[in-house]
């Protein structure tokens, strides 16, 4: 190629740069005062074969250009927002700071933006998430706490802080519960504080059975000295009031000396009845009937062993007196063994009777107890 060809060539390039540059829908080629001066110094048939191709070439990728210049507008930045269920869209605007201008509400210090990522989707998303103002109610003192949670847990974790919850604090409503505007959340603040006390551990008796005591009474022999035991006790607080003390633990510091009882057994003859008594106790005596108010709400007038409750039934401890155990009794005559009472430990007696005036009559008194068959 000559010297004319690569001036031509040169030519069409500085015409394409300065076309791609225009970016505009409408132009007009002209060519420059130094182009027709050129073309005044050499004709198209003086170019070889070789500057004609390159000629062609040129003109025709200059022409692509400008075409696809044409077709393509240019591109205007959006920032899109999610606020509140609501799409946004601010046009114009390449950062997420500079298009919060656009949003119908603006923004406050307590509300939250974070980008999301859609698959498939170049552009991020960014999520507004508005606060929501709750009255944080604690004993006689209230504030406001703002939060962009749904729940009342999420209220507590946003302002854990200030909220400052400890385990045994409660919180109403449940933490699970859905805020709502105008809602109201209460703490009650507990606390625990332990005491430890010595209290005294009462000694135990060990019962001696003992033929020289009549109609089966108790003589102590020896009392005993009692142990000492430190016990502690958890106190419950709600809100600085004393609400619960339950025990927690105890330890014995000094153990107690158990003391002695003797029981009269000795062996009596009743001679009018023909009965051999085998032993007397000496217990306290007590009387019942068959109604709600002595035997409960559920009273159907059966005792324990399945017989229903008459005059001459009585309430024993089966771990003194054996059921079907056939007894007399001071002052109330021949009886059977045959219910017991939820009351009626060891040495005690329950007397029924046929009317709840009797009973409250017989009151309560120790009587003398011969066992007459086991």
């Amino acid at each position: 190629m000559g010297k004319s060809g690569f001036m031509i060539v040169n030519l069409i390039k500085s015409q394409m740069v300065d076309i791609t540059h225009r970016q505009g829908y409408h132009f007009c080629v002209k060519l420059s005062r130094e182009t027709r001066n050129m073309s005044e110094s050499f004709s198209f048939t003086s170019l070889s074969k070789g500057g004609m191709l390159l000629l062609y070439l040129g003109l025709s990728f200059g022409a692509l250009i400008l075409a696809f210049t044409m077709m393509v507008p240019p591109i205007t930045p959006q920032v899109i927002y999610l606020d509140e269920g609501c799409v946004r869209i601010a046009r114009g605007f390449d950062s997420p700071t500079a298009g919060l201008i656009c949003l119908s509400s603006p923004l406050t210090v307590n509300d939250r933006i974070s980008a999301m990522k859609i698959p498939g989707y170049s552009e991020s998303i960014y999520v507004i998430q508005r606060a929501r103002i709750i009255q944080i109610v604690e004993h006689d003192n209230s504030w406001n706490a703002a939060t962009t949670g749904r729940t009342v847990g999420d209220l507590i974790r946003q302002n854990a802080e200030s909220i400052n919850l400890g385990y045994l604090d409660r919180v109403k409503p449940s933490p699970d519960t859905k805020l709502s505007d105008g809602m109201a959340v209460t703490i009650t603040r507990v606390t625990t504080e332990d005491e430890v006390r010595e209290e005294p551990v009462l000694p135990h008796f060990e019962m001696i059975a003992d033929s020289s005591l009549p109609r089966g009474r108790v003589k102590t022999i020896d009392r005993g000295k009692p142990g000492i035991k430190e016990v502690t006790y958890r106190k419950y607080y709600k809100n600085g009031e004393l609400t619960l003390t339950k025990k927690k633990s105890e330890r014995i510091i000094k153990t107690s000396t158990p003391g002695v009882k003797h029981i009269g057994s000795r062996v009596l003859t009743m001679s009018r009845s023909g009965y051999r008594g085998r032993r007397v106790l000496e217990m306290e005596a007590t009387a019942y009937d068959a109604g709600p108010r002595s035997t409960g709400k559920w009273s159907d007038g059966i005792t324990a062993t399945g017989k229903k409750a008459k005059y001459g039934i009585v309430a024993i401890d089966p771990k003194v007196i054996p059921l079907g155990t056939k007894l007399f009794v001071e002052g109330y005559g021949y009886a059977v063994a045959d219910d017991v009472g939820g009351a009626i430990k060891g040495l005690r007696i329950d007397l029924f009777y046929e009317s709840r005036k009797e009973a409250l009559k017989f009151g309560r008194r120790d009587v003398a107890v011969y066992i007459l068959e086991e």
